[in-house]
């Protein structure tokens, strides 16, 4: 496996044209931990993100359902106890720890915009 820019290009065995894995685009591609991609610190897979409970000020805040891409950043999206979703740009200003073996994010206790929520 390659990595170039934000994209892998894979080469399976026995497939050499782009026409004879076209059967494959748009299925999913599993790899065993062991063979996955070394990360950079502060650097996480989507799948051990999703889960994670996040914490602000010591108290559950809301538990990530899904993590969008965008071009400045990843964006967690939260879901709480009452079904309520809220947005949390994943940058450090916002990120104090994650910690993805206990599935827990911690956000900054001296960001306190979130207390301002319209809710």
């Amino acid at each position: 496996m390659e990595r170039l820019d934000n994209f892998f290009i894979i080469k399976f065995n026995n497939f050499n044209s782009d026409f004879d894995v076209e059967f494959l685009v748009g299925s999913s591609i599993f790899v065993n931990e062991k063979d996955a991609v070394r990360l950079d610190d502060d650097t996480f897979f989507i799948h051990d993100l999703i889960g994670c409970k996040v914490v602000f000020n010591e108290k559950f805040f809301g538990q990530v359902v899904d993590v969008l891409s965008l071009n400045s950043n990843d964006v967690y999206v939260l879901e709480d106890n009452n079904g309520i979703e809220r947005l949390i740009p994943a940058i450090s200003q916002f990120i104090e720890l994650v910690n993805i073996a206990e599935k827990k994010i911690t956000l900054k206790i001296d960001f306190d915009e979130f207390s301002d929520d319209e809710n």
